[in-house]
């Protein structure tokens, strides 16, 4: 007995001595070891952690909070939007599983009704007489992704016997996080108690980083920063939940989401950069700092007048985040042209340079400097991983707006300008819009059986274009009803005959 208490009390110094030896090793070695912000993603943890709305969910990451009751959002016992709902569907009922991210919520808007969905099925009411009601599961959630909604239906959303489901997602798929994808996440989430408890000691987390090298933060580089969802993989999970629509014998709607090309490219985390979690930074170090870089935008009131004046207080104050001198144009002109005498390679004042000559109404010398400034970066970075890539979104949006400003007097700018605008959008990896390569994906199902692709952004660019969005990817009020009117038309013409 003597002996076996021994062996467990030296057995407890010599660990003891280990985890002080570890702690030592993290605060005086010559690297730190990551951290559980660091690897958690930071948009996994806002969510998680920073809004009322969510919480921490084993097999999601995040979910509504059951029984919520605001003005947008009243989710039920299970965690869905709106009231309580039998998951036994009667036979006279049309039932409709709706599964997105924050658009079909209806963020932005003043009351979920106003949402494409609940549109959706008030129209349905009327015309689908054959059925005694419609009856719409909103499953949505803010933030997430094609790899959350892929796990929610294979595990809980069959439940509800749907007649069709409709799919909106991609803007929250093509963004960076952090250090790990959307299914790295979701594989760390087993055992998560357990290791949430280990990752208190200095020991467990040097032994783990030891073993695991890509975890190590020497491979938490800039260029690590990765993708919640690459697009090879967004199309594995559209194809996944398409084969389990056709195994449960319901049509499946797939709308590609619209996006705004006036958007400010790599603004809307700013505000963010700062938020801490437990006393640490939840955004990754690499993402910071490429926010946190001075830059100067290109804003026009009458360009962005529904930005500045009718959005909601959230979106002005992302938009009012960006770095402003408060020089008149002409005093920053002569700032900027000193600074490039020492620092010629320096793109973001060769950016400001160009803007400042922007505001001064001087469009063809922005643009010769806000193309040198785009050319500069990328001679300077040459690296083509998604995080420096993001980091030249900026460079092609001012260029962009400049171009639309020249417009007006030579037409001939147009075309170029939204081409450019364009470009901004597809590099832009940490703002919440879909680029052209998961649109791609989308397309790659059509004519699978039971699979419908509606396309909403011909209406919308014949009906007010950017003036349909709140923000860098939410529709307004009449957005919505677009959205629903068309896919009310595509139901009737192609799926309820």
């Amino acid at each position: 007995m003597k002996r076996a208490l021994f062996s467990i009390v030296a057995v407890a110094v010599c660990l003891g001595i280990l985890e002080v030896g570890a702690r030592l090793v993290e605060d005086y070695g010559c690297r730190s070891l990551p951290t559980s912000t660091e690897l958690s993603g930071w948009q996994s943890t806002f969510f998680r952690t920073f809004h009322d709305w969510h919480e921490p969910d084993p097999d999601l990451l995040w979910r509504f909070k059951g029984n919520l009751e605001n003005p947008l959002v009243t989710t039920n016992a299970s965690h869905l939007l709106g009231a309580e709902i039998s998951k036994i569907k009667p036979d006279d009922v049309f039932r409709i599983l709706l599964l997105g991210d924050s658009s079909p919520v209806g963020i932005g808007l003043g009351s979920r009704l106003q949402a494409f969905g609940e549109q959706l099925q008030r129209m349905l009411d009327i015309v689908l007489t054959d059925y005694s009601r419609v009856e719409l599961i909103n499953t949505t959630v803010p933030g997430y992704s094609s790899e959350q909604i892929r796990v929610y239906l294979k595990g809980e959303g069959w439940q509800y016997e749907p007649d069709l489901v409709i799919l909106y997602c991609g803007n929250n798929d093509a963004s960076i996080s952090g250090y790990l994808t959307d299914r790295e996440l979701l594989e760390r989430q087993r055992l998560g108690s357990l290791r949430k408890l280990l990752s208190r000691l200095a020991l467990y987390r040097l032994t783990r980083a030891t073993l695991a090298p890509a975890r190590r933060l020497d491979e938490l580089r800039p260029e690590k920063l990765k993708v919640r969802v690459s697009a090879d993989r967004f199309y594995e999970n559209l194809r996944s939940i398409a084969d389990l629509c056709v195994e449960h014998s319901s049509p499946l709607v797939i709308v590609k989401p619209p996006v705004p090309l006036l958007w400010p490219a790599l603004l809307q985390f700013k505000v963010f950069g700062n938020s801490f979690s437990e006393g640490k930074p939840i955004m990754p170090e690499a993402m910071r700092q490429v926010l946190a870089r001075e830059i100067k935008y290109c804003f026009d009131s009458v360009i962005f007048h529904h930005l500045l004046d009718n959005a909601d207080v959230f979106t002005q104050m992302v938009v009012q985040s960006a770095f402003t001198d408060s020089l008149s144009p002409y005093e920053a002109i002569f700032l900027y042209s000193q600074q490039l005498d020492i620092q010629p390679d320096d793109a973001v004042t060769i950016n400001n340079l160009g803007v400042s000559y922007w505001q001064a109404g001087n469009y063809r010398e922005a643009e010769t400097t806000l193309r040198k400034a785009r050319e500069t970066y990328v001679r300077t970075t040459a690296n083509l991983s998604p995080a420096f890539v993001a980091g030249g979104a900026p460079f092609l949006y001012n260029l962009g707006v400049n171009l639309l400003s020249m417009s007006e007097r030579d037409t001939t700018k147009l075309a170029e300008a939204y081409t450019v605008l364009d470009s901004a959008l597809q590099a832009d990896y940490f703002s919440l819009r879909i680029k052209a390569a998961y649109l791609d994906q989308i397309d790659r199902l059509e004519g699978l059986p039971g699979v419908f692709l509606y396309d909403p952004s011909p209406t919308f660019s014949s009906n007010g274009a950017e003036a349909l969005f709140i923000d860098h990817c939410h529709p307004t009020v009449e957005g919505h009803r677009l959205i629903a009117t068309g896919l009310c038309q595509l139901i009737i013409r192609d799926i309820v005959r």
